[in-house]
């Protein structure tokens, strides 16, 4: 079994017990460059927040941003 579809190298190794839980894990993984993505998002958030003068410090999302990421 195979994590290439979430982006995992032929060479990973997943440890299950049975196949069922392989597949499960598998199927709930999240694609690392996915997960880079929201970490380096979120960071960079928190950061801007922290910094900021208080102006903005209760946004709201009023527009989705495009994200080209090369998975997609």
């Amino acid at each position: 079994m195979g994590g290439e579809g979430c982006q995992f190298p032929d060479s990973h190794k997943f440890y299950y017990k049975n196949v069922t839980a392989g597949y499960k894990m598998v199927g709930n993984a999240v694609p690392p460059n996915l997960a880079y993505f929201l970490a380096e998002k979120i960071i960079k958030d928190l950061w801007q927040d922290r910094w900021s003068d208080g102006e903005g410090s209760h946004r709201s999302i009023t527009s989705v941003e495009k994200v080209k990421l090369s998975y997609f």
